[in-house]
């Protein structure tokens, strides 16, 4: 029990001996600290900061862009951009000689007003509306900084009509939540509203061009009445790499359908050769559903050109099988056949049909009478082949000019 007492005079000693060594506290403090008491008990971030309370706030928003990222499942762009505000609180002016000559001083925003600043056309799953969170700069005149890191998801539709040479134009629209214009007024600076010299754009994509605007009230994307500001990204994919791998293998079959049209029917290696261009079509299929996004607005004309490449070498695939079973038949060719092999192959029209040993060809030559296959049968078998060649090609040339996905830059 001695022991415990004897301890408990110690501790208190010490104690007594530590408050003595602290030096007494001034009563009077420095400038500085005097400026932030009386700023933070004449500010309040309730109300606006405003004598005259039938007057706007003005606030001016400049904004640093850092970069961007896309979610093409979702359809969001995130922006993360120093969005830097200016406004006057007349609440917080001072004599700077009433304070040793203090011109400005920082202060939390939590401590004062600030505009509730909102991206309405964003994705409400990761973003609400909020006021500026961050610490800012107050001069003698009541001018307040703010410079607070915003990273901004907003919706942006994919439109994949064109990929892989597609573009997307993506529009950020702010405004100040529950605060009409003539409460709170949001505008651009007049210099420099937008800085983005180091602004990195979302990978695979290339920056064309940032537009601003303060855009009057009504607009589609959201129930809001007064004006809003916009900032407009628009971007054009990187397709080098998609180029070689989807367009010009397309290319590639296109041009192996059609120039199997090219060899003898009763060849297998024709039939082969179209079967590889079927199995062609069908991997490039794969390969596109695999690169493309999940969902978009619209069909993407790559999809609608091999669909219909497709039919065609299907198409082609039936007229061979067709012509080999005219090559090899034995009964003698109806009337209606000769006249039409003689019409054509005795007139200049002959130079249109390809034989299969040339592209000119006579009624006697380029056929061959290996004791199987019909004269008659042959002359109109290479026939039908050249009316299906310059199908093929018209319906190409024609898929080509209306589905091919070009560079329009």
């Amino acid at each position: 029990m001695y022991v415990g007492t004897l301890v408990c005079l110690l501790a208190a000693l010490l104690a007594s001996k530590a408050d003595g060594d602290c030096p007494a506290r001034e009563e009077d403090p420095h400038h500085e600290m005097l400026l932030h008491m009386n700023l933070t008990c004449a500010s309040d971030n309730s109300y606006r900061p405003l004598k005259d309370l039938a007057t706007a706030v003005h606030v001016r928003l400049r904004f640093h862009l850092n970069y961007m990222t896309f979610d093409d499942d979702k359809e969001t762009v995130t922006v993360s951009t120093w969005v830097e505000f200016n406004w006057k609180n007349e609440l917080l002016a001072w004599n700077e000689s009433d304070y040793g000559g203090a011109r400005e001083v920082q202060m939390d925003s939590q401590a004062m007003w600030s505009p509730i600043f909102t991206l309405l056309n964003a994705d409400v799953s990761v973003y609400t509306p909020h006021r500026v969170y961050t610490t800012c700069l107050i001069t003698s005149d009541g001018a307040v900084t703010c410079v607070p890191l915003f990273p901004h998801t907003g919706l942006c539709s994919t439109a994949l009509r064109n990929w892989p040479h597609d573009r997307r134009n993506c529009t950020l629209y702010y405004a100040s939540w529950m605060q009409t214009e003539d409460k709170v007024n949001l505008s651009f600076h007049e210099q420099d509203p937008l800085v983005f010299q180091e602004f990195q754009s979302a990978p695979g994509w290339r920056l064309l061009d940032i537009t601003h605007a303060r855009l009057p009230g009504q607009r589609t994307c959201c129930p809001y009445k007064d004006p809003v500001l916009s900032i407009s990204f628009i971007l054009k994919r990187e397709a080098a790499g998609l180029t070689a791998t989807v367009l010009i293998p397309s290319v590639f079959v296109v041009l192996l359908t059609c120039s199997s049209l090219l060899l003898t029917a009763n060849l297998k290696s024709r039939l082969s050769l179209l079967c590889f261009s079927l199995f062609g079509h069908f991997v490039l299929l794969s390969q596109v559903c695999f690169l493309l996004p999940t969902f978009s607005s619209e069909s993407p004309h790559i999809l609608l050109f091999l669909r219909a490449s497709i039919f065609v070498t299907l198409l082609c695939v039936w007229e061979t099988l067709s012509i080999m079973s005219l090559i090899i038949k034995a009964s003698p060719a109806p009337g209606w056949v000769v006249r039409v092999n003689g019409s054509l192959m005795d007139g200049p029209a002959r130079c249109l049909v390809i034989s299969e040993f040339g592209v000119c060809a006579s009624g006697e030559e380029g056929v061959v009478d290996d004791g199987r296959a019909n004269r008659e049968w042959t002359k109109f078998a290479n026939i039908v082949n050249s009316c299906v060649f310059s199908v093929c090609v018209l319906l190409y040339s024609l898929l080509i000019f209306v589905y091919f996905p070009v560079d329009s830059s």
